[in-house]
């Protein structure tokens, strides 16, 4: 079953190809670019998320600002 996610997260054609989801999608940045090429959130929203492994990056992926 984690193939087949993998294999169509990648198929969406995000920044980078996801291999392990528990790691490459752990800080949120590539969870929020899915989510935004699926038009979930708005590009606006994500514009607000970062690359970043930081504790408070990972913070605000998780609970980015509602308008």
């Amino acid at each position: 079953m984690a193939n087949l996610v993998v294999k169509w997260v990648n198929e969406v054609g995000l920044s980078r190809v996801v291999k392990s989801p528990e790691t490459d999608l752990a800080n949120g940045y590539l969870l929020g670019e899915l989510l935004s090429k699926l038009k979930i959130i708005d590009s606006e929203t994500f514009k607000a998320f970062t690359d970043s492994t930081a504790e408070e990056d990972k913070v605000r992926h998780a609970f980015p600002p509602i308008e």
